[in-house]
């Protein structure tokens, strides 16, 4: 649910789901590992080039499948 959060056309919504996806991991360096990781794909959904925010989605979406 969270990851599907991470998509959603919201910002704020967007911005929640990433903060409960890093709450769920309690070590500090995991936690680092997956914002580094997520952040440049939230970055990607904010921007304004669609095809950008399409890419971004795409990777998520892929992320989701396996």
């Amino acid at each position: 649910r969270l990851l599907n959060q991470v998509m959603h056309p919201n910002e704020q919504v967007r911005d929640r789901a990433l903060e409960s996806l890093v709450r769920l991991i309690r070590e500090d360096e995991k936690q680092r590992d997956l914002m580094e990781f997520l952040e440049p794909l939230m970055e990607d959904l904010n921007a304004e080039d669609k095809q950008t925010q399409d890419e971004a989605r795409e990777e998520i979406r892929q992320l989701l499948r396996q």
